[in-house]
């Protein structure tokens, strides 16, 4: 058995990074990068497409927080993350190394190697089409 450390609420909720419109890449807390792209490929949990003109920067990763929630794309409404994190049977040890990007307003746009947000996933109408992948 091996131990691992896990984040108390004051420090996780610190801990935040900030992507600029400019960047391709981040590695830092985690690795992402951001291409332009002219068509979606296939997505999985390691790559979402999003409609770059819907973003609001500086984009924002960090840790999930209390009161979360996000729109999953496939289902009518919201869903709060820690219900999300129930359902899916996170253990408290994935639930504290779950990393968020979010809009520079704080809307969850992923949350990363899991579930997408719908409210900027790519539609008919978009004009720029972002893939994100995380590596």
């Amino acid at each position: 058995m091996r131990l691992s450390k896990i984040d108390d609420d004051e420090n996780r909720q610190e801990k935040i990074y900030l992507v600029s419109e400019n960047h391709k890449e981040i590695t830092n807390p985690i690795s992402l990068s951001f291409n332009i792209v002219q068509q979606i490929a296939i997505e999985d949990k390691q790559h979402i497409y999003v409609d770059k003109d819907l973003l609001k920067y500086p984009l924002i990763v960090r840790k999930w927080q209390n009161g979360d929630y996000f729109y999953p794309i496939g289902m009518q409404g919201k869903k709060k993350l820690s219900k999300y994190f129930k359902d899916e049977k996170f253990s408290l040890l994935q639930k504290e190394n779950t990393w968020l990007l979010c809009n520079a307003n704080n809307e969850i746009i992923w949350i990363i190697n899991h579930r997408q947000d719908r409210r900027l996933s790519v539609k008919n109408s978009s004009k720029n089409i972002l893939k994100i992948t995380s590596k």
